[in-house]
């Protein structure tokens, strides 16, 4: 019940991420039309693509993790009881919700530090989007460590 709380902000930044990489295939077209057709390169569509994807997958995390669609040894869990499987499931997710908490940690202070510098990307255009990465990671690493805390808080109940 209360991982359906964050629901619709998990499928919003699954939305986005869908959106950006629609965006990508987009500009990385252009390029191609723009480059080969016309002898006409851009300098900008090499650093927002990257950007874009990194974003993409970054807010991508949270949809999978939220429906629980992350990579698992299946045929290990198959093996157990249910009563066993149930404890498996805590113990995940105690260690997964322990590991975005550190990586909360980190990645706030790595934004902060971008953010302080004004750090840029040193291409031609030289974009903040060290910052605009960063900032974003660190906003995801958190709704990931909500996230694991609600579906701890959830493997806890099923346990009883």
């Amino acid at each position: 019940m209360r991982e359906q709380k964050l629901q619709p902000l998990v499928s919003a930044t699954g939305a986005i991420a869908c959106g950006f990489f629609l965006i990508v295939v987009a500009m990385i077209a252009y390029e191609v039309v723009s480059r080969y057709f016309f002898n006409s390169p851009t300098i900008w569509s090499h650093e927002l693509s990257v950007m874009l994807c990194a974003s993409a997958f970054l807010l991508g995390g949270p949809y999978v993790h939220q429906h629980r669609s992350h990579i698992v040894i299946s045929i290990a869990a198959e093996r157990f009881s249910p009563l066993w499987r149930s404890r498996a499931n805590v113990l995940v997710s105690l260690l997964t919700f322990a590991f975005f908490i550190v990586l909360t940690y980190a990645t706030v202070q790595q934004a902060a530090d971008s953010i302080s510098l004004m750090e840029q990307s040193g291409t031609a255009l030289n974009l903040p989007i060290p910052v605009f990465i960063k900032t974003l990671f660190a906003m995801v690493a958190a709704l990931m460590a909500l996230q694991s805390l609600l579906q701890l808080l959830t493997d806890f109940k099923t346990l009883k």
